[in-house]
């Protein structure tokens, strides 16, 4: 196994390699680097990220937009890899692609075929992009222009595409209320 957080030059940065796709592939992967603030090394495992003790508030901080990059990242590459094993594989892809769980895999598939590499902008997240994969592409165009350009939070797009549609926007403590309130009647 390889630590994907590195020290580099008083900085660490998130390596993240696909060794053996590359060796398998017999070419170099494009390696994504993430700047994060000069840290020691940091531990990590698939349920856990353990920070060095007495890590400041500002590099504490500083690991967050690295984070939520990965994370959204983690979405797309789960749905092109997916979108590919499809196409170039077919029925001999399904054992690998049953490791993705369906619901999971259902939605990160729709939105990687819908909204395709060229389209997608780095400054917004995964979840900005799944909000407008169902409209045509003109529009999401449109829409993914003026979050990036306004710097709008995910709630904003959505409330924004709700009042083009001309549909009441509706809060996620008020979809919460709706849950628990259709929970009670059933209980």
């Amino acid at each position: 196994p390889y630590t994907p957080l590195v020290a580099l030059g008083g900085a660490v940065v998130l390596v993240i390699l696909f060794q053996s796709i590359a060796s398998m592939a017999g070419s170099a992967i494009r390696t994504s680097l993430f700047a994060l603030p000069p840290l020691r090394l940091l531990d990590f495992s698939p349920v856990a990220l353990s920070l060095p003790a007495g890590i400041s508030l500002a590099a504490w901080a500083g690991l967050c937009p690295t984070l939520v990059s990965a994370q959204s990242a983690g979405n797309w590459w789960l749905g092109d890899w997916c979108n590919y094993g499809a196409v170039a594989y077919g029925e001999d892809a399904e054992q690998y692609l049953d490791q993705v769980p369906l619901a999971s895999r259902k939605v990160y598939v729709w939105v990687a075929a819908r909204i395709t590499p060229e389209r997608r902008r780095e400054a917004l997240t995964w979840s900005h992009h799944r909000l407008v994969a169902g409209l045509d592409a003109t529009r999401a165009d449109l829409l993914l222009d003026a979050a990036e350009r306004e710097q709008w939070p995910a709630q904003r797009l959505r409330e924004a595409i709700a009042e083009q549609d001309g549909k009441p926007v509706q809060h996620r403590a008020d979809r919460e209320a709706a849950v628990q309130y259709s929970a009670a009647q059933v209980g």
